[in-house]
């Protein structure tokens, strides 16, 4: 039988043994390299992880040092606020307390190491030096300059932070007006201030019945408002209140801005209002909420008000200075105490104290004396101290005293009973070197003042203009009490009454000096500084009742020279940070 060859079977499966190795060195090999790569991951995360937390220290640090530097700035400005030249001693406290403070047990800074800080003088001047930054560039200043230096560290960073601020003192009377309270104006008549800077340390409301014009820049460390203050509603604004923008064109704060026909008003109640005002103005027209702060009078005692300027010095008798000694901080403030010519209750002293005969013993003409007149506002007969300037410019016992004094030319009056006042009559031409009158009581000043344009001031609890037509006569009968054209050249300082929600309106900026005429037709021509600083203690009529005045025509400038100031200027203060950077070295 033949049998068919069967085919020879081939087995293709690998051996057992092998098989399991290549798995093994598979396996091995994906361990490895996940080892590896796990090994790279732990290493990066670590050093990210590092990393991270080093650059946590190091912005920590520096928040720290600027919070240091901040700290400096803060404390240095309060020196400022009591001092007018703060000296080294001052800065020494300042670094000194910072470690103290920062440092202390009380503080939430620990944890930080804080080694160099310091304040440090960089630049002083004696003379008057533009501003070239922040809100009041522009200006001129006494300037100095300030750098202060903090260091921050941990275990593991450090930063240091340089910040530098400037100190500037402006003249008060730089201002074209300058309010530490609210600062109101709405005129009947139209009403333009032409140049110069309108600062309030408060609100500002502003309103016309006709068309109130600035052509001024005007800040406010409060809101600027467009109503009367004593309404407080936008809907009594029947006028045009118009600023110049940038470009120096007018633009209204009441305009149709959607086009519907109906005029929006923008002030500080709009949310709008930082950005818009910004846009219409130019940078013109600024409140808070632009960074707008207060700027204070230097230099006052912290807590005493700004009328103690022009109050009587605390003297037991002529030549006594107590006050000079028991409260020198108050004294120094007083024009009482820089007068070098002194007249108490119509006796005149110099300012040691001693008394003085203007006369000469009856050679020279007395250059003081008493008048009477009615004061409609006050309705009331007011028994003045009466001073004529001219005379007074002329008496040598007067002039050598007003120039014994280390601030010449600055005379103080001063009425102690009720129902007193001071009066200037004949002040066209005033003593040479520039002529200061500083009075508790309110001041009025009768007929043209200063028209030779000499640095001139007048500070008072009031001050009331009396035309070149006013009769002390027929004072007390409205009918007969017309004016003529005036001229005014001096800053002046005074008081007001305030407004109230609901009740009597302030008569505004454009009452702060006070008429007691009939000015219909009659211009007064001012040229100078106006001030209010404080709420009037003495003369505290209200405005707006009838039969006391009508309003002149303004024509109001400010008018004054930064590097020829009237004698006994005051200063306010302003110090802002104008930059700083990270020392990096």
């Amino acid at each position: 039988m033949n049998l068919k060859q069967q085919p020879k079977r081939t087995d293709i499966r690998p051996r057992d043994g092998n098989e399991k190795g290549l798995a093994l060195i598979t396996a091995l090999a994906l361990v490895a390299l996940l080892a590896i790569v796990g090994t790279i991951s732990v290493n990066t995360t670590i050093t990210d992880i590092m990393i991270s937390g080093n650059y946590k220290d190091s912005v920590r640090v520096f928040y720290a040092a600027e919070g240091g530097a901040e700290y400096g700035f803060n404390r240095l400005r309060q020196r400022f606020i009591t001092k007018m030249y703060p000296d080294n001693s001052d800065l020494n406290a300042v670094e000194t307390n910072f470690y103290t403070d920062i440092t202390g047990t009380s503080t939430a800074m620990s944890g930080y190491t804080f080694g160099s800080f310091t304040v440090v003088q960089t630049v002083g001047t004696d003379t008057a030096a533009p501003i070239t930054s922040g809100n009041y560039s522009g200006l001129s200043a006494l300037v100095e300059r300030y750098e202060i230096t903090s260091e921050a560290g941990t275990g593991t960073a450090s930063a240091k932070v340089v910040l530098s601020a400037e100190d500037y003192l402006i003249p008060l009377f730089q201002f074209a007006v300058f309010y530490e309270d609210d600062l109101e104006i709405h005129p009947g008549p139209g009403m333009a201030f032409n140049n110069g800077w309108i600062p309030s340390n408060s609100d500002i409301y502003l309103g016309a019945e006709n068309t109130l014009t600035i052509d001024s820049k005007t800040t406010s460390a409060g809101d600027i408002l467009c109503y009367r203050k004593t309404t407080g509603n936008e809907q009594n604004v029947n006028g045009i209140v118009q600023f110049k923008d940038g470009d120096g064109v007018y633009q209204t704060m009441k305009q149709d801005e959607d086009g519907d026909g109906v005029d929006e008003i923008l002030d500080s109640t709009r949310s709008d209002w930082m950005t818009e005002s910004q846009d219409r103005w130019d940078g013109r027209v600024k409140s808070k909420d632009h960074g707008i702060n207060s700027i204070d009078l230097v230099p006052m005692p912290t807590g005493s008000d700004e009328i103690e300027i022009i109050k009587k010095g605390d003297a037991v008798a002529p030549g006594s200075s107590s006050e000079l000694s028991t409260n020198p901080d108050i004294a120094n403030t007083r024009y009482y105490w820089k007068a070098g010519l002194r007249i108490l209750d119509g006796v005149a002293y110099d300012k040691d104290g001693g008394s003085l005969d203007l006369t000469d013993g009856g050679n020279l003409l007395n250059p003081i004396s008493n008048e009477t007149f009615w004061d409609a506002r006050e309705e009331e007969w007011i028994t003045a101290t009466t001073v004529d300037v001219q005379m007074l410019s002329t008496n040598s016992i007067a002039t050598s005293a007003l120039d014994n004094a280390s601030e010449q030319g600055i005379l103080y009056v001063s009425e102690s009973a009720s129902n007193k006042g001071v009066r200037l009559v004949n002040g066209q031409a005033l003593p040479s070197g520039g002529f200061t009158v500083a009075s508790e009581n309110p001041i009025y000043i009768k007929g043209d003042y200063n028209t030779a344009n000499a640095p001139a001031a007048v500070l008072g609890d009031a001050v009331t203009i009396l035309s070149n037509d006013g009769d002390d006569t027929n004072s007390n009968s409205y009918n007969a009490r017309n004016a003529a054209a005036t001229t005014i050249n001096a800053a002046m300082v005074s008081g007001n009454v305030e407004s109230t929600l609901g009740g009597d309106y302030s008569g505004g900026l454009e009452n702060l000096p006070r008429f007691l005429e009939n000015w219909a037709g009659a211009t007064l021509t001012y040229s100078g500084s106006m001030v209010c600083l404080w709420q009037s203690e003495k003369a505290t009529g209200s405005w707006g009742k009838s039969n006391v005045y009508s309003p002149p025509d303004r024509n109001w400038s400010y008018g004054l020279d930064v590097n020829n100031m009237p004698p006994g200027t005051p200063f306010v203060r302003v110090v802002q940070k104008v930059g700083w950077y990270q020392d990096i070295n």
